[in-house]
């Protein structure tokens, strides 16, 4: 893990190095509430079209782990898009210098003061200005 004093949520490396392998639950009905939906009516008016799924025990049975290997996917796809998004964002920290916001221009290119970034000398009009 980092070194660093802060929380792991903060630092990129440890940010990636503690999402991994962690056990997201149910994580992905809050990131597709609509094809959560459309899975839910889908599921529905498949056993309103086959009756034997709910009355025939192996078929039953059947109908549920499918309906379990649904959710899981569903679960591993957001936790493997987390996971990447960690590891992009800890290349992306390794490449690019830490910046803050221009303190002279705030990063804007027009303002009514005539200030804006596009004028500044203090970032040449980048809008951003490295962390000390």
């Amino acid at each position: 893990m980092s070194s660093r004093t802060e929380p792991a949520i903060y630092d990129p490396v440890a940010f990636a190095e503690m999402i991994y392998g962690v056990d997201l639950g149910n994580i992905g009905f809050q990131f597709a509430p609509n094809e959560q939906a459309e899975l839910t009516r889908m599921f529905h008016e498949l056993e309103q079209a086959c009756p034997e799924l709910t009355t025939n025990l192996v078929a039953h049975e059947l109908f549920g782990r499918l309906n379990d290997a649904a959710w899981n996917v569903i679960t591993a796809s957001v936790a493997a898009g987390l996971r990447a998004g960690a590891l992009i964002e800890q290349f992306r920290a390794g490449m690019v210098p830490p910046t803050r916001t221009c303190p002279a221009c705030l990063g804007y290119f027009t303002r009514p003061e005539g200030n804006g970034r596009e004028h500044c000398t203090t970032c040449n009009g980048a809008g951003v200005v490295p962390r000390p």
